[in-house]
């Protein structure tokens, strides 16, 4: 792995804090896009992008700081500060501390929370899934030790481990384009959070298989949050969904239903992703021409007059 990219001088730039840095501009972006195509006030919502990430920085910062005292103490506070050199964030931290400073001041400047928090999950989505790729080069957040092929020695540990963070920044990129397109289409406010939270949830439910330490609770939670959060939001009666879930196998006429919804769902992503291929067919067909014209390259003619 390389936890340091390179040195400017006398400063240290580490994978995670390039990756990290890169990852806060993305969101800021996406949600400033998403605010532009909202017609929200694009100035408010940089000033909150802004305040929710350093809410949940600096609450990441502590809640690490807490875990693992042992190693800050209070006789050298300063490493509490060195985050260069000393770097360790709390996911579960982070999570708090932006949804908490994000409903603050979405309430002080006056924004929709639920709107607000739609962008806030699609954006931070895209931020973790880019933080991921430094994570893993700065070999934080690993796996268990495994012999697989899949498995890759960490800085800092002993043998190899699955690096469960960039199976995790995949997931998540996927994730992300998947509920993009879902919000900037109409929806009811919070659903898109209410996804979000239940994507990551079960994502970081999956890898705690994967892992030597840490809590099933944690995932648990969240994915009840956005359980919680999705039928608020939507106005649905969980009691009728479960109800129309225990006796959908024994109704013919249910099952007909589901069944005819299916076939609906698959008929549209195949006919989605067959023009998608032919786009792409397409464009390779026509790939040489545009990179003659890209390049100004003009070909030679075929009836030039021999003197």
């Amino acid at each position: 792995m390389y936890p340091v990219l390179f040195h400017l001088g006398p400063v240290t730039i580490s994978s995670f804090g390039f990756f990290l840095s890169i990852a806060v501009l993305a969101a800021v972006f996406t949600s400033w896009r998403l605010a532009k195509a909202y017609d929200l006030d694009e100035e408010k919502i940089i000033d909150l992008s802004i305040f929710t990430f350093l809410g949940g920085i600096i609450l990441a910062r502590i809640f690490f700081v807490i875990i693992n005292w042992s190693f800050f103490g209070l006789d050298n506070l300063s490493k509490i500060f060195l985050i260069n050199l000393y770097p360790g964030f709390s996911f579960w931290g982070g999570l708090l501390g932006g949804i908490f400073t994000l409903w603050f001041f979405s309430r002080r400047f006056k924004l929709p929370f639920w709107q607000i928090a739609d962008f806030a999950a699609t954006s931070f989505l895209l931020a973790l899934a880019i933080s991921d790729i430094g994570c893993f080069l700065g070999g934080c957040y690993i796996g268990s030790p495994s012999d697989s092929f899949l498995a890759l020695p960490v800085v800092g540990v002993i043998g190899k481990r699955l690096p469960i963070s960039l199976f995790e920044s995949l997931i998540l990129f996927i994730i992300f384009f998947q509920l993009f397109k879902k919000v900037i289409k109409f929806h009811v406010a919070g659903k898109i959070l209410a996804l979000a939270l239940i994507y990551l949830g079960l994502i970081r439910l999956f890898f705690q298989f994967f892992r030597d330490s840490g809590s099933f609770i944690l995932p648990l939670l969240l994915v009840l949050s956005g359980i919680i959060t999705f039928y608020y939001r939507s106005k649905r009666n969980i009691v009728e969904d479960l109800k129309n879930l225990v006796t959908t196998p024994t109704s013919p006429k249910k099952r007909q239903l589901v069944v005819s919804s299916l076939k609906k769902c698959w008929y549209n992503n195949w006919i989605n992703w067959k023009i998608k291929f032919g786009k792409f067919k397409k464009l390779l067909s026509n790939l040489p021409r545009i990179l003659k014209r890209r390049l100004n390259v003009k070909s030679t003619p075929k009836d030039i007059i021999k003197n």
